[in-house]
């Protein structure tokens, strides 16, 4: 479980380093991270429950 906090947090950083990069205001597109969240976290419970 902790691996997987870890991972979140390393794309959100990977992902708000991309932002700037790219000169975008950083958070803008949050809904986009929020919906990877959601994606990692569903997926792992899935993976819990069924194996």
């Amino acid at each position: 479980m902790i691996g997987v906090i870890v991972s979140l947090f390393f794309i959100s950083a990977l992902f708000f380093l991309w932002q700037f990069s790219r000169g975008e205001q950083v958070g803008k597109r949050i809904g986009f991270l929020i919906n990877i969240w959601g994606a990692v976290i569903v997926f792992y419970v899935v993976m819990v429950v069924f194996f």
